[in-house]
Order: structure tokens, then C-alpha cells, then sequence
């Protein structure tokens, strides 16, 4: 091993883990707000463990889910070289955007990410949570007050609306809001024994604090109106509370399980937009639907199934897909879809819409494998993470974006490189 002198490099190499851990909580802190600022802090952390690699070389390899994120963002580059030359700016722009599926494996190359660090990162994004919807109900309670004379107007309450004031498109605010509820409930039932039993004072605050932010974060969850996660999320705490209450024998689990379905409903009742946003799912084309219902996306999916069919093998590459998608919604006269430049709306026909059968087997990968550790470890909040992220990714492209892209590749290293394990092979935070 390399003798490292007492140097500013000295000091970086021997608190390599408190200087990655510091990176890593500020990128998960600035996931619904700022993006630029995340991705400064992903720059910073793959300076630094390239850095690492440099004066302490090792032996250690990537992990196998580190490897088919690489291998996902080759196959983007690849899609590069039959790209048209007047859509090379567009699939540049991809890359761009994507350059964490290389760079975030590099920061979690050689960081040791226990139980502790893994507790950190969660309670760095509940906060960070807390604080975004703190921000939105207090800008549109402001602006309700200002232009309609009403604290709580049921518009500025309700879908994209009322994640406008920071920026978050309403089904990653969703998304992130169903993960903070999950890590909520996995921080509620530690330890043993009911809470409502003990003496203990400071666990009895605890658990009224997890109650009260998980109550308000399943509130503004509703309130935002993205069906597919909504939905989702209630059949992962349904059978997440349920199974906690029987094995555990937890009755307070049992009795949250019983009345979830009771109050999302209630909750849907007492928001006409969010009532109405339900209701839409019954029209079946788009231009009778208010909302865009589930089942309006079939004038979507029509068109680009087609141009998947007709390029099955490698897609249409990285910067095609969207004119190859508006010239398929010509000839099938969806006028809309070209006006408002639509994607798939799916993102497994959207990988298979870019990349072809290589793409979607690797999108697959990255989900099965994880959704099968997550099982085998008992980890029930990496498993609730996947199964949220597959669903979400049946309604909308998920990874055309950077807030959700970011999601999925940062929880997913998280989960997949703790050694968050007791001596029994279980996992501490289940």
C-alpha cells in the first residue's frame, strides 16, 4: 500500500467514508428540489473516489447491479451510432442526463454503507420530504388566500398545482412521498413490544412524530391524485401492515391495515379534483377524458407499439424516439400527441421504443434482480421501493427524467450495497 503524506489528499483518503457519506446525504437531500445541485454533488463524489482508486489501487470489482447499470448506459451510447444526425443533439441531451448510471456506481465503489449510513440517508430524505411539502402547502395556502379568499382551494390542492412551487412534476413528489412513508412505517415498528405500552416518554414522542409526518405525507400523496402510485402504494402497505401485524403479532398494524382503504377513499371523496380524477378512469379515449385517464394512453401506446414492432431488434437509438413517435401519431392521426410531443408514457415500451429487446431485458434485470435480493434479504422497504418504482414505470417513463432516474439509481445502491444484516442474516430495517 501506497504511504500517503499528511496532505489535503492525506486527509480526503482517510475519511473517505464520512466525506462519501456527506455526498451521498446531499445528493438524497436535494432529490425534490434542486437537480443541478445534486448532480454538482455526484461530480464531486466520483472526483473523489476516482481520486481513491488512484493512490490506494484494489482489487475490488463493481457489484453485479453496479455493472448493468453501466451496461445500460453503453447501450444509450451505442444507440448513439444509429441516431440521425438532425436528432444527435437530442440523444446527447439523454447521455447527459444519464451520466449518473456511471458516475453514482463509481461513488459507491469502495463506501461502506451499513446500517447507520443506510438510517441516515433515510432520514436525510424524510426530512428533505417534509420540508418540500412544507413548502408547498404554505406557497399555495398564500396564494389561495390571495386570489380566491380560501386557504385550502381544492385547485391549488390538487395534482401538478400543488407541487408547481418547487418544480416537481406531481408523480415523482408521489413517488418520493410513498418512499418516505414506507421508511415512516419501518422506523415506527422498531424495537419490541407495543410503544403504547411502554414508560419510555422519548419513544412515545417518536412514535406520535412518525404517525403525524406519515398521516401528512399520505394526505398531500392523495391530494397530488397520481392513480397508478396512489393505488399501488395502498396494496404495499395493505399487505406490508397485514403481514407485520401477523407475524409479529403487532395488532396496531393490523388495525392501520384495516383502515387504509378507508381512509384513501375518504380522503378521494373530500377532493372533488382528486374524486374527479378517479372518476376519469371510466372514459376510455382521451378526448373525453379531463384528466387523461389510464385508459386514454392507449392512443399512445397504439402508435408505439407499432414502431416498436418495426424495429424490435435495437430500437430506434437514443435520439430518434421521439420524431420516429410523432411520425407514427400522424399516421395515426393522434394530432395531440404531436402537439404536446408525448413519450410512452411506459417506460418498458419506452426502453424497448429506444433499445429493443437489449434495453428492456436490462431494464428488467435491473428490477427482478433487485426485487428478488430485496426478497431474499427480508428487506420488506428495498422490496416496497422496487415494486413502487415497477408500477410507476407502467404509466409513465420514469427514466426521461432526472428526478426519477436519480430515485432509482440512489435508493437502489443504497439497498443493494448495505450490509444492513444481524448475525441471523435478517435485515435490521424490516
Amino acid at each position: 500500500m501506497l504511504k500517503i503524506s499528511k496532505t489535503p489528499i492525506s486527509f480526503l483518503l482517510t475519511n473517505y467514508d464520512k466525506i462519501q457519506l456527506f455526498i451521498i446525504a446531499s445528493i438524497v437531500a436535494f432529490l425534490p428540489f434542486y437537480l443541478h445541485i445534486s448532480n454538482v454533488f455526484i461530480g464531486l463524489g466520483a472526483f473523489v473516489a476516482v481520486l481513491k482508486i488512484i493512490m490506494l489501487p484494489t482489487r475490488k470489482n463493481f457489484d453485479f447491479l453496479s455493472w448493468i447499470f453501466i451496461g445500460y448506459f453503453s447501450l444509450e451510447a451505442l444507440g448513439l451510432l444509429y441516431t440521425s444526425r438532425d436528432n444527435l443533439p437530442e440523444g446527447l441531451s439523454v447521455l447527459e442526463k444519464h451520466q449518473a448510471f456511471i458516475l453514482l456506481p463509481l461513488i459507491f465503489f469502495d463506501f461502506s454503507c451499513g446500517t447507520r449510513e443506510v438510517r441516515i440517508f433515510l432520514m436525510t430524505f424524510i426530512v428533505s420530504c417534509l420540508i418540500a411539502v412544507m413548502v408547498c402547502i404554505t406557497v399555495n395556502m398564500y396564494t389561495g388566500i390571495t386570489l380566491y379568499d380560501k386557504y385550502f382551494h381544492e385547485w391549488l390542492f390538487t395534482h401538478e398545482r400543488f407541487s408547481e412551487p418547487i418544480g416537481l412534476h406531481p408523480v415523482y413528489l408521489s413517488l418520493y412521498l410513498s418512499m418516505a412513508i414506507f421508511s415512516l412505517s419501518m422506523f415506527y415498528f422498531e424495537g419490541t413490544g407495543s410503544p403504547f405500552n411502554s414508560q419510555n416518554r422519548i419513544i412515545l414522542l417518536k412514535k406520535a412524530t412518525i404517525i403525524l409526518a406519515a398521516t401528512l405525507f399520505f394526505v398531500v400523496l392523495v391530494t397530488l391524485g397520481s392513480r397508478t402510485i396512489i393505488v399501488s402504494n395502498l396494496l404495499l402497505a395493505f399487505a406490508f401492515f397485514l403481514t407485520k401485524g401477523i407475524v409479529k403479532k403487532k395488532y396496531s398494524a393490523i388495525f392501520f391495515a384495516a383502515i387504509l382503504p378507508v381512509l384513501l377513499i375518504g380522503f378521494i371523496l373530500m377532493n372533488p379534483v382528486v374524486k374527479d380524477r378517479f372518476l376519469d378512469l371510466r372514459n376510455l379515449k382521451y378526448e373525453n377524458s379531463n384528466y387523461g385517464s389510464f385508459f386514454a394512453r392507449l392512443d399512445i401506446w397504439r402508435p408505439g407499439l407499432a414502431v416498436i414492432k418495426e424495429n424490435i431488434l435495437w430500437g430506434v437509438g437514443t435520439g430518434d424516439q421521439q420524431s420516429e413517435l410523432n411520425k407514427k401519431y400522424g399516421e395515426y392521426g393522434f394530432t395531440e400527441g404531436i402537439r404536446l410531443k408525448f413519450n410512452m408514457h411506459n417506460q418498458y415500451l419506452q426502453t424497448a421504443l429506444g433499445y429493443g429487446l437489449p434495453g428492456i431485458l436490462l431494464l428488467i434485470c435491473i428490477l427482478v434482480v433487485q426485487a428478488r435480493i430485496a426478497f431474499k434479504k427480508n428487506n420488506w422497504l428495498y422490496l416496497a421501493f422496487v415494486c413502487m418504482f415497477m408500477c410507476a414505470c407502467a404509466t409513465e417513463s420514469m427514466l426521461v427524467k432526472n428526478k426519477g432516474t436519480l430515485f432509482l439509481l440512489v435508493f437502489s445502491l443504497i439497498f443493494f450495497n448495505s450490509s444492513n444484516t444481524n448475525s441471523e442474516g435478517r435485515t435490521i430495517i424490516a
